[in-house]
Order: structure tokens, then C-alpha cells, then sequence
């Protein structure tokens, strides 16, 4: 899969069986997402699509689900050095990663929590703990 901003140029080849069409998008969307699936059993796929609206509302009021998954990726740039991360800190991530703590059947939740905290005492932002 790929990403690509309307008005801008994609990274992957042009599809070798299809031409790209040229963006529909408005300036009201971030993006249009198409997704393809089959249900077990069956032939033919299914295809769900839905625009994306631009719109945000503040952190401190995102639900458990996006602060897990924002904290996941801000975790995971801030290993690289957080190059992309603004001014979140290890602190603000392990902030979002406590917020979301609470129904946690196999623990994940906590042991992603405890990965925050040891890469926190690493140096935090003064580079990369992964190398390329």
C-alpha cells in the first residue's frame, strides 16, 4: 500500500495493468481510502471505500484506540531519533501510553508501556536507537 497526498507524487510504479487516475480529491479530504477483501468461502471480493474529512480535535479528547495507536508510532519515530515528532517527548508519549492503560487481557498494553519507559531512560531524543 501506499500513502500519497493529493497534489503530490507517489513512490511506487505506476501500476503495470492500470493508468493512476488524475486526483478527484477536494480540498475538504485528506485523503479517499479503498479497501479490497473476500470473506472466507467466497469468490468474489468486496470493495468498502470512504472519504477521509479533514477535520482534527484536540489530544485530550482522542478515544483509547487513537491515542494507542498515535503513541505506537510516535514510539516507534522516537526510536529513530523522533525526527517527525515535534516537540512530543519520550514523557508525552509515555503520558498517551498510561491513558490508555485499564482493560489489558494478555498485558500488551502494560509491556508496551514498560518498552516506552526503558527506551525513555536510553537518552530520549539525542538520536536514533535503531540504525538504518
Amino acid at each position: 500500500y501506499e500513502i500519497i497526498p493529493q497534489g503530490k507524487q507517489g513512490w511506487l510504479e505506476e501500476s503495470r495493468y492500470q493508468k493512476t487516475p488524475a486526483a478527484k480529491g477536494s480540498k475538504n479530504e485528506y485523503a479517499f481510502v479503498k479497501v479490497r477483501y473476500k470473506l472466507p468461502g467466497q469468490e468474489d471480493s468486496q470493495l468498502m471505500q470512504q472519504a477521509v474529512p479533514v477535520g482534527s480535535k484536540p489530544l485530550d479528547q482522542a478515544d483509547k484506540d487513537t491515542l494507542l495507536a498515535l503513541a505506537a508510532a510516535s514510539y516507534a519515530q522516537a526510536l529513530r531519533g523522533g525526527e517527525y515528532n515535534g516537540k512530543l517527548s519520550w514523557r508525552d508519549i509515555e503520558n498517551m501510553v498510561q491513558k490508555v492503560q485499564g482493560d489489558d487481557p494478555f498485558g500488551l498494553k502494560s509491556e508496551f508501556l514498560q518498552l516506552v519507559r526503558t527506551a525513555a531512560g536510553h537518552g530520549g531524543t539525542s538520536g536514533p536507537l535503531v540504525k538504518e
